[in-house]
């Protein structure tokens, strides 16, 4: 299984695969990717020159990433907001060229392949001049504004025979792959039925970001930056700075959260067709700030005959998971941890020998991070386990530092084992909290 950089939305994550029997488990630790060597040259003939086109939350990071890769150059930046640019040139270098017209890199011969982190309602055009003028493009999730301008996008990359690359950021997950790996072994039996789930609570998780301070139409190309999005309005630095919010110009929860949600789960288990039912229900519940999007999200599918069913709330703070239900066993995935419990009538049915009480607890830290999050499983399971630090300031993540954490990953393997009583015995009355306490 080779191993994939993560985006800093999923930040870098190690992993380790355990499997156990009742009472014992065997730990493998998979570490780290290793940072590109500084300094590795490339041949100029080999280097590959890429043009930003947004620099904001999203795509400073990207660039800042992007620059740290050997044999990788960012050979301009294009946003339609002034102190972007110098944010771009903060991150790469002060003579960066940069610019608010984007198709002034799709005119740059120097210039290989594009990389976008622009507004929803920006990427159909966006991809298809990029591919019309001949550049490959990584462009952020998710793919469209709406299944029109997906179908456009597809027609032209087909067309123009260019390559075009969404960042769905589960499908290059370590801990995801891990679960395909399971679910393709048969070890769940018959799938039955998945489930996945997200949420947050706190303003930066439902997109209330303060706009720039110095944003104003002096400063930022607001009558282009709305495109072709009817009726125009006048100039709201809201807007700008929180367009998830609003159905004309992003796709809310269902397109920020439900397609990491959904990418994954047919990553996992390989599933390459769009459902054949859909329905949800959702609204405007704890979030009334003028938007028109949903902050609650419920969707049922049918894939094929596999009932899936996903929820996003952004008022309730909740672990991303995904619980995959088969006749054999439950896998469950979260972020940091992948765990496979056995159904009782199948441990019955191998002679597997049962104990009260028998568990591997792992704990993993990070250094400089708080909120980090820690887990124990009990039972007998399959285990993937890494770490990611809490979302914590979301402001904080525009920083143009590429700079990569110190992890320290601490194992706390417990064996406890009791045996079954006697029939006619009672168990030891367990001590109250209260009395603990004392």
């Amino acid at each position: 299984m080779t191993k994939s950089n993560f985006s800093r939305r999923e930040f870098l994550e190690m992993s380790a695969a355990a499997a156990g029997g009742s009472i014992a488990a065997r730990n493998v630790l998979l570490a780290q990717e290793p940072a590109p060597a500084p300094g590795k040259r490339v041949a100029a003939s080999d280097t590959v020159r890429f043009g930003m086109i947004g620099v904001g939350m999203q795509g400073s990071g990207l660039l800042g990433n992007s620059i740290h890769l050997p044999g990788v150059e960012c050979a301009g930046a294009a946003d339609l907001y002034d102190g972007r640019h110098t944010l771009a040139r903060e991150i790469v270098r002060p003579d960066l060229p940069v610019t608010r017209r984007y198709r002034d890199l799709l005119d740059n011969k120097n210039i290989d392949c594009i990389v976008a982190a622009v507004p929803d309602h920006w990427h159909r055009q966006v991809v298809i001049d990029a591919v019309s003028a001949g550049k490959d493009i990584y462009c952020e999730k998710p793919m469209s504004h709406t299944p029109a301008d997906g179908v456009a996008m597809v027609d032209a990359a087909k067309k123009a025979g260019r390559i075009v690359q969404i960042g769905s950021q589960r499908v290059s997950s370590q801990v995801c792959a891990k679960a395909k790996q399971i679910i393709a072994q048969g070890s769940l039996g018959d799938l039955m039925l998945v489930e996945g789930s997200m949420g947050r609570n706190d303003p930066c998780g439902a997109w209330q970001y303060p706009p720039p301070f110095d944003l104003s139409p002096a400063t930022v190309d607001w009558d282009t930056w709305q495109g072709d999005v009817l009726p125009k309005r006048a100039f709201n630095p809201l807007l700008f700075a929180r367009w998830r919010c609003w159905k004309e110009y992003g796709t809310g929860v269902a397109g920020d959260l439900l397609v990491h949600l959904i990418s994954g789960m047919m990553f996992m288990l390989g599933i390459n067709q769009p459902p054949r039912y859909a329905a949800a229900v959702g609204g405007i519940r704890h979030w009334k700030d003028g938007r028109n999007m949903p902050d609650v999200h419920g969707a049922v599918y049918y894939f094929g005959d596999l009932p899936v069913y996903m929820r996003l709330n952004l008022a309730t703070e909740t672990p991303e998971v995904y619980r995959i239900q088969g006749s054999k066993g439950l896998l469950e995935v979260t972020g940091p941890v992948v765990s496979r419990a056995r159904c009782a009538s199948n441990m019955r049915s191998s002679g597997t020998k049962r104990t009260t009480r028998s568990w591997p607890s792992c704990r993993l830290r990070s250094r400089s991070h708080t909120g980090c999050r820690t887990s124990t499983i009990p039972g007998r399971i399959w285990r993937i386990s890494s770490m990611r630090c809490g979302r914590g300031d979301r402001l904080s993540r525009m920083s143009s530092s590429a700079t990569t954490p110190r992890w320290r990953v601490t194992w706390l393997t417990s064996l406890i084992s009791e045996k079954q009583p006697s029939p006619g015995t009672r168990r030891p009355k367990r001590s109250s909290l209260r009395d603990r306490q004392r």
